[in-house]
């Protein structure tokens, strides 16, 4: 609903740049926060996303840890865990870099 999408806040945007089997991929993502209700239940509308998931943050530093997360997904929830401090960012070392503006040649 709008009334809660108005609330969103803006976190940083993530800079990717991978191969895939069909080419290169470079993208910017930009992430937001969104605190939702206690009765608010997400729903898929446009199968971007695969599930949404109350966890426990070691629970979803966890799922990140083994890849059970997208890279898109992973980046956006490590960049709120970290903003808020929720987990040590020496856990994370190198991860600056991703929120950086590349640099073209």
């Amino acid at each position: 609903p709008e009334e809660i999408a108005a609330r969103a806040v803006a976190g940083r945007t993530a800079h990717v740049l991978q191969s895939l089997p069909e080419g290169t991929q470079a993208e910017q993502i930009f992430i937001y926060d969104l605190a939702l209700p206690e009765d608010f239940a997400p729903r898929n509308q446009d199968g971007e996303v695969g599930e949404h998931r109350l966890a426990r943050i070691e629970d979803v530093a966890q799922a990140i840890e083994e890849g059970a997360m997208t890279v898109d997904a992973s980046l956006a929830t490590l960049d709120c865990l970290l903003r808020r401090r929720w987990i040590d960012e020496d856990a994370c070392e190198g991860i600056e870099a991703l929120f950086a503006p590349p640099v073209l040649a």
